[in-house]
């Protein structure tokens, strides 16, 4: 038998949370509570501070492990790794995480893989890292980002001084976005790591929602590496790459005297 606690039920109990000064723990697990549901409780742990561990598992609420990682980022001090991948927080659950990365300055790696934040998201991330000193690794692979949020995350680039590595595989950027990048790229002094591998593309199957980057994007980055001294590795597989994009990258490549991992495939 399991509890059938709604949104309902934890509005009650968030209600209740507010003035609370004695409860440490509270088990919710394998419940009925959905995002509303969350709300109420993360709008709570605005005010309450006592309450040190908080269990969601088996909710049907996608925003149940944000939640829950509110939690461990505000109480466990020691915490530097955040792995979140396929947990589908969307953008309205990344934005929670990035209004707390604004305050936190342990957490220096997160994955957010397969999580469909999309541009809005990577928008939220970006706003937060801009002057974020010791988040340094990003994984967004899989996550619905064009042109479009990868703009936020180069003017991103542009200021911050930690960030050493992105991965930004099978999302949808195209021609434009790499030249985002490649413009923030150009005087960024810190990103040593940058994936962008397309995966599963092929010339009768092109599947319209991952990265496609052409010659004219393979240009871009190239020139990049021309005044770039600290990218030392980028990872372009399964892209629209050719004859001229490796004649671009060969160029720049001689002048290149950091990277010690290219691929191209």
């Amino acid at each position: 038998m399991t509890n059938k606690i709604s949104d309902t039920g934890v509005q009650y109990l968030a209600d209740a949370l507010q003035n609370n000064k004695v409860l440490t723990i509270l088990e919710l697990s394998y419940n009925q509570i959905g995002n509303n549901g969350m709300q109420y409780l993360s709008d709570t742990l605005k005010e309450n501070k006592t309450l040190l561990e908080l269990n969601l598992k088996g909710n049907p609420g996608s925003y149940c492990t944000i939640v829950s990682a509110a939690i461990q980022i505000r109480n466990d001090k020691t915490l530097t790794i955040l792995k979140l991948s396929m947990n589908q927080i969307g953008h309205i659950g990344t934005k929670y995480l990035s209004d707390l990365l604004q305050t936190n300055q342990m957490i220096t790696m997160m994955d957010l893989s397969g999580n469909h934040i999309g541009d809005t998201g990577a928008q939220h991330l970006a706003n937060a890292l801009q002057n974020n000193i010791t988040f340094t690794e990003l994984n967004l692979w899989h996550n619905e980002i064009s042109h479009i949020g990868v703009q936020y995350l180069a003017d991103m680039l542009r200021n911050n001084t930690a960030i050493t590595s992105i991965d930004l595989s099978k999302n949808q950027i195209r021609d434009s976005g790499a030249k985002y990048l490649g413009d923030a790229l150009q005087n960024n002094k810190t990103l040593t790591k940058l994936i962008l591998d397309s995966y599963y593309y092929d010339d009768d199957h092109a599947d319209k929602k991952t990265n496609i980057i052409s010659d004219i994007g393979a240009q871009f980055l190239a020139d990049a590496l021309q005044k770039n001294q600290a990218l030392t590795k980028l990872s372009l597989e399964s892209h629209q790459i050719g004859d001229i994009g490796a004649q671009h990258f060969a160029a720049a490549l001689q002048n290149n005297k950091v990277m010690n991992f290219f691929l191209v495939i």
